[in-house]
């Protein structure tokens, strides 16, 4: 009898447009748009960012014409006759310098306005006067007589040799390993969301849900039925926006030749992709199980979504512990759900995932899934859950 309900809740979602629409091509067509819209969007910032003349106005309280040299020569700083800390506020000013002394260091204050960035209006500047401290530096321990090997071991007393053996390949499927389970977890929730207040809280509006209860399909069956089905679909969806996302890179990847998306799309073989899908379906069907009780106590599709609506709060919280990639997949980790599953997909993608964590996974999602839908089997059972009064 459960898949007798799986396959009629099934033709029933497939038959309603809107619904698959919303569900899911909308997550498949928007997400490769949205991200590479926003990474674009990002990159132009930051290369405007570092190419944007900044305007400064140099007070020199103390004479300090090598500094006022170097700027009037550079073309990425603009000089200003009039400043004031004002005028820094107001976002007419970038940079407002003032040196107030020269002994027994130059003394030289900045004034700006700005989050600090890799290319903020600080580093820019701090980059641009590094040379000339070290310049500064030479010329006063030449004229102290000292010898330019002796100047250039202090002003470089660590010789620091580098040498990064991580490879292309780890790099970026590093990346993809911190990144994609937060994103394939939230394409999940954003499914259930939908489908379960209109599965659920959606039949009680409709009239429907108290026909199949008087019908002779054990309780269970219908619960389990409408779990497979919410499971399935927001699985399905995650996977498909996963493969949109997937393909767009790899046009990119030959149409632009960009080398950091063609390492992106090479970086990861097909097993490891089929693995990590696998591996992320318990999380899948927990999720689904607790929307499936949020709808079920919800007397309309309205107050489902609401309800829906705060219970996306609690799962972003181990999302985003995987996502900081502080954590890595041990045997307690592996019992956490949700956390459990979306280290195991990091662990697949990046290769270092044990199998040994398999069973801890699946059962600890399954035990928990159990235990919630038991509580829903309850709810069910309940003439003043079913009722819409």
């Amino acid at each position: 009898m459960i898949w007798t309900m799986f396959f009629k809740d099934c033709l029933e979602l497939l038959r309603d447009k809107k619904h698959l629409l919303i569900t899911i091509f909308l997550p498949i067509i928007i997400t490769p748009l949205l991200i590479f819209g926003v990474g674009y969007l990002q990159s132009q910032t930051l290369i405007k960012q570092a190419t944007k003349a900044l305007t400064y106005h140099l007070d020199e309280q103390v004479p300090f014409a090598a500094l006022r040299t170097l700027l009037d020569s550079n073309s990425a700083f603009e000089a200003k006759d009039n400043g004031s800390v004002e005028a820094v506020r107001l976002g007419e000013l970038d940079l407002l310098i003032t040196v107030t002394a020269s002994t027994p260091v130059y003394a030289v204050d900045v004034t700006y306005k700005e989050t600090d960035t890799e290319f903020s209006k600080i580093n820019r500047l701090q980059r641009l006067i590094a040379p000339l401290s070290d310049q500064l530096t030479e010329e006063s321990l030449g004229n102290l007589g000292v010898d330019n090997e002796s100047i250039y071991s202090a002003l470089n007393p660590i010789q620091l040799q580098q040498q990064n053996v991580i490879t292309n390949k780890e790099n970026v499927t590093d990346l993809w390993g911190n990144i994609l389970p937060f994103f394939i977890c939230l394409w999940i929730i954003a499914s259930a969301t939908g489908t379960s207040s209109d599965l659920v809280a959606g039949e009680k509006e409709r009239g429907t849900l108290e026909t199949l209860l008087i019908t002779p399909i054990p309780l269970n069956s219908l619960i389990g039925g409408k779990w497979l089905v919410l499971t399935f679909f927001s699985w399905m969806t995650g996977i498909l926006t996963f493969l949109s996302l997937w393909f767009s890179l790899v046009i990119v990847a030959n149409v632009t030749g960009n080398e950091f998306i063609t390492n992106m799309v090479g970086a990861i073989s097909i097993g490891a992709i089929i693995g990590g899908i696998i591996v992320i379906l318990p999380t899948a069907s927990l999720i689904c199980a607790v929307f499936f009780v949020s709808a079920s106590i919800s007397q309309s599709f309205k107050e489902a979504q609401s309800y829906a609506s705060g219970l996306m709060l609690i799962f972003f919280i181990p999302l985003i512990a995987t996502m900081s990639g502080s954590y890595e997949l041990n045997m307690a980790y592996s019992l956490i759900p949700i956390m459990n599953s979306s280290l195991a997909f990091s662990a697949i993608l990046q290769g270092t995932f044990n199998l040994a964590f398999i069973i801890p996974i699946f059962l600890s999602n399954a035990l928990v899934s159990m235990a919630i839908l038991t509580f829903s089997l309850i709810m069910f059972r309940s003439e003043k859950v079913l009722s819409r009064r």
